[in-house]
């Protein structure tokens, strides 16, 4: 059995769960407790976001383990404008857009290899793995495209 705490800002809840639970089983747990929808939570463990198909064993949390939780809105799509220097594009995403699929989109649309590419909101870099909620990127946020000569 593997001891569970998940905190949202000030909120906590502590539960314990099965090792083979599913980060999904683990999402509705936490429904039941603090009344987020499923699939409007995101858990994430030292900035991670976890995969509602895996298990908590396959992350290796073994005794405890403390999740984060965000909360997204429904799937709504709006727009952000993805600028650089030379070039801005407003694009279609969701809250739940991961950085890497704004990278990749940026790729089609400018015709320029992703991973050459880096964003950056509010002045901080974009990690690949985390949804745009993470960062609270909402209807028409600025994404600042870099374009490094690197790969990244």
């Amino acid at each position: 059995m593997v001891n569970v705490k998940v905190t949202k800002n000030e909120l906590s809840i502590d539960f314990v769960m099965p090792q083979d639970a599913t980060i999904f089983e683990v999402k509705q747990m936490v429904e039941s407790l603090m009344n987020f929808e499923v699939h409007s939570q995101a858990l994430f463990c030292n900035g991670q976001m976890l995969e509602e198909n895996r298990s908590l064993e396959s992350y290796n949390f073994r005794e405890i383990v403390c999740f984060e939780l965000d909360t997204v809105p429904p799937q709504l799509k709006f727009y952000i404008l993805a600028k650089s220097p030379v070039k801005e594009t407003r694009m279609k995403v969701k809250s739940t857009t991961t950085v890497l699929e704004l990278r990749e989109k940026v790729e089609r649309k400018w015709a320029i290899f992703s991973h050459i590419l880096s964003l950056k909101y509010n002045g901080e870099m974009m990690s690949d793995d985390l949804p745009l909620s993470h960062y609270e990127v909402r209807s028409n946020s600025v994404i600042e495209v870099v374009v490094g000569l690197e790969p990244r």
